[in-house]
């Protein structure tokens, strides 16, 4: 079993990503600068982890035998399109 986003709102990315970060203990921002709005670095760099905690839960899956290695390949290859 997998998932596989194929298309989302920003704001449907925005709150994947805060779940990614609560679930792999990174440090949340804060309410006023949430509400301020994130420059695009923080942007990119929230992207940017959001993505490397995917690959690592995809590498794990794979090793647990729960995907294929193909269908470990196909999520990874669509993750850094």
């Amino acid at each position: 079993m997998g998932l596989a986003f194929t298309s989302m709102a920003p704001s449907e990315s925005r709150k994947l990503t805060e779940w990614l970060q609560e679930l792999s203990c990174e440090p949340l921002p804060s309410p006023a600068a949430a509400e301020a709005g994130a420059n695009t670095a923080e942007q990119a760099e929230a992207t940017d982890s959001g993505r490397n905690v995917l690959n690592a839960l995809i590498s794990l899956l794979i090793r647990k035998r729960v995907l294929t290695d193909q269908e470990g390949t196909d999520l990874l290859r669509e993750l850094f399109r």
